[in-house]
């Protein structure tokens, strides 16, 4: 993903560094994302150039000190918290990494620290009719990822999530049906079970060793309580830190973009809206360029694609529980963040 920090090139020390730091991200927790991987990544670059100056001659031979004068001349160099904040996760992954968790600071420094004000402040659509406009731009140049842009308007899913997400399920009498598996997935539903649940989100290791993944906290935190008769799409695989959730399908124009999704990857012969001959991160650099390419940006249009999720939030009927489960948290504090004062 590139050897740059700040434009220069990584050279000696700073690129074995910058390396090593590259191979523990990478084969790390399998559950952070694309995304969170490429955030350690970019934090890693200036970490790798920071300790080149600094003398340490590997990555397990950083030290307290190194990391407190790193973050300094983040702070410095006039970084926002935001970035800060991921430049102290990676500290906080590399100290886990090397099997130093006890280096791990109990809280962030006072300088680092944010609010949930500050992480993510409430968001909306200057203008609803633009947001339209550009979304119809998109699906006439690309179905696929019009149809992923429309999945994130409707359920409130991320970007990842918004490729990824097609399976329905309901709850009836205390037994689950879904259109997983079925000859025609955008209409037909068949008797499900919660083993048949987690298969859905296996990955083709797991499958093909016959095993799936033992996630039971999910299912006893959020299948027991679905209500009878109500559909939900079911975000598994690609969720934010492998968090799967359910999204209830209150209105029919969310179940009727998952019924286009489930007919356009039946007619690909697709899993997901990624393209066959790609990667789901190739796919999602793909759907960030076809955004690009309609301005669905935040200098462009003064929103990105995330704020359809702070706009879910705010139209939203349901109670503050059910919701923050939708959008794929835990802490019902957090929908401060995407409601406005």
């Amino acid at each position: 993903m590139g050897m740059k920090a700040n434009g220069v090139q990584l050279k000696g020390n700073a690129r074995k560094l910058y390396v090593q730091a590259e191979k523990l991200i990478m084969h790390g927790r399998r559950t952070e994302s694309f995304r969170t991987k490429e955030a350690l990544l970019s934090s890693a670059r200036q970490l790798a150039l920071s300790l080149s100056k600094q003398g340490p001659q590997n990555i397990t031979d950083f030290k307290p000190k190194h990391a407190s004068q790193f973050i300094q001349e983040r702070i410095s160099a006039g970084i926002n918290k935001g970035q800060l904040s991921k430049d102290q996760q990676l500290i906080n992954f590399l100290y886990k990494a090397t099997g130093r968790p006890e280096l791990v600071p109990n809280k962030n420094p006072v300088e680092v620290r944010r609010t949930m004000a500050d992480r993510n402040n409430p968001k909306t659509w200057d203008d609803p009719a633009d947001r339209m406009s550009r979304q119809e731009h998109l699906e006439e140049r690309s179905e696929r990822y019009g149809l992923a842009a429309r999945n994130s308007m409707e359920n409130g899913t991320r970007r990842a999530e918004s490729l990824a997400s097609r399976w329905v399920i309901v709850k009836e009498d205390g037994r689950y049906y879904s259109n997983w598996g079925t000859k025609n997935p955008a209409d037909d539903m068949q008797s499900v079970t919660i083993r048949q649940i987690r298969y859905m989100y296996a990955t083709d290791a797991q499958r093909e060793a016959r095993s799936t993944p033992k996630d039971f906290a999910f299912e006893n935190k959020h299948l027991d309580k679905m209500k009878d008769g109500q559909a939900y799409l079911y975000v598994g695989r690609e969720s934010k830190n492998g968090t799967k959730h359910l999204v209830p399908l209150e209105h029919d124009s969310q179940f009727q973009v998952i019924k286009s999704i489930n007919k356009f990857c039946t007619r690909e012969g697709t899993k997901t809206l990624a393209p066959a001959d790609k990667t789901m991160e190739q796919a999602i650099g793909q759907f960030a360029r076809a955004l690009r390419n309609v301005g669905i940006t935040k200098s462009e249009a003064n929103y990105t694609l995330h704020v359809d999720r702070h706009e879910y939030v705010q139209r939203s009927t349901l109670p503050d529980q059910e919701l923050i489960n939708a959008v794929g948290h835990s802490d019902v504090r957090k929908l401060d963040s995407y409601r406005p004062k």
